[in-house]
């Protein structure tokens, strides 16, 4: 059975499952020592990286297991 995750939305925020077409803009973030400093995940250490980790909130939205949003 495939899950569909909602998008929860409203005039002043977006919350939506991660795509891994996001990957140039979310790479600006997972590769920053900073970023992972304040929200204690890894930090990955190419776009490459990034794309393999999308992938995986990918297949865990497919599974139906809980995954990060995007916000």
């Amino acid at each position: 059975m495939r899950v569909t995750w909602p998008f929860l939305e409203n005039a002043q925020l977006l919350l939506r499952p991660f795509l891994v077409t996001d990957v140039a803009e979310v790479a600006r973030f997972t590769t920053d020592p900073a970023v992972a400093a304040w929200t204690g995940d890894d930090v990955h250490r190419s776009v490459e990286e990034t794309r393999a980790w999308l992938r995986h909130l990918d297949a865990c939205y497919r599974q139906g297991t809980p995954a990060p949003y995007a916000i």
